[in-house]
């Protein structure tokens, strides 16, 4: 499986932007502990480039994993599979008017916080600087912070998510559109697709 992946891969260079990276040895953890290295590492730039990755391992039937910070002690894929490291693919943008936030990618908890911060706001996030912020909404988001700001699950308003369905493609999460994805988004997140951007709104009252 290994060498038959990657002798696919020039087919996926061919479609993605050109400065995103495709490697055969990326798997950088705090840990060893169950280590797994996969046949390759994809690296997207942009949305354009998550979609096309996740079509073309559909279309070849081959595993993968996204990926967001390698806060994880473990590894879920081998050399059967790839892994969509989304930490090239990394933005936030706050609303401090609306109170709204707008989280891409691999951006990091840290990196959320420091952004909310320096607009004077806040919100449930992982405890640790290197939890992927998107995952960690998506698994529910309980913290240390939760007594007040609530669990990150409960602050999705709407998503962006690369569905498997008809060979991947894109679809528009929110309360009108797709409102039972949203709901199973919060909490459940990681089974349902690869969420590129999603919008959290901000808890009331807890400018610092």
């Amino acid at each position: 499986m290994c060498a038959n992946t990657l002798s696919k891969l020039s087919g996926l260079r061919a479609t993605v932007a050109p400065d995103c990276e495709i490697l055969h040895e990326r798997l950088r953890r705090w840990t060893n502990i169950d280590r797994k290295i996969p046949t390759a590492t994809i690296l997207p730039r942009s949305e354009e480039d998550c979609l096309k990755t996740v079509q073309w391992v559909l279309q070849l039937s081959i595993p993968y994993e996204p990926t967001c910070g390698g806060h994880s002690a473990w590894s879920t894929i081998g050399e059967e599979g790839i892994i969509i490291d989304l930490s090239h693919y990394a933005d936030v943008h706050v609303e401090a008017d609306s109170k709204t936030a707008t989280l891409a990618g691999g951006i990091l908890s840290k990196q959320v916080g420091v952004r909310l911060a320096e607009a004077g706001l806040f919100t449930a996030l992982g405890n640790g600087n290197t939890v992927g912020a998107i995952p960690y909404s998506l698994g529910g988001g309980a913290s240390i912070t939760s007594t007040i700001a609530g669990f990150g699950s409960d602050q999705i308003v709407s998503a962006r998510v690369i569905i498997t369905k008809d060979g991947g493609r894109l679809v528009e999460v929110a309360e009108k559109e797709h409102p039972d994805l949203l709901w199973a988004l919060r909490g459940a997140g990681q089974f349902f697709g690869l969420v590129t951007p999603y919008q959290i709104i901000l808890p009331p009252d807890m400018r610092i």
